[in-house]
């Protein structure tokens, strides 16, 4: 893993898809901190309901957004990603 930014934030916690808006999704970090994750900007990999993964992010406090989950963040890395039990 290599060090973070000032900027950058390391998550570990679970990927998770809502119904709101069409299919909204988020990371939930272990302390229930919520991250809107943007399909477009995020991985495709990442993109999975369920999978536990440690991924450092960035804030992005210049956007809103229709799904308002969590605080809205680009994906800057995925550090580890388990998918299925």
């Amino acid at each position: 893993m290599s060090a973070l930014q000032a900027d950058e934030i390391l998550v570990t916690g679970t990927v998770r898809q809502t119904g709101i808006e069409g299919g909204c999704w988020f990371l939930e970090g272990g302390d229930g901190t919520r991250y809107e994750l943007r399909p477009k900007q995020a991985p495709d990999s990442l993109l999975v309901d369920g999978a536990r993964a440690v991924v450092v992010v960035k804030k992005r406090i210049d956007l809103m957004s229709t799904c308002q989950v969590g605080q809205i963040v680009d994906v800057v890395r995925v550090d580890s990603l388990k998918v299925g039990s």
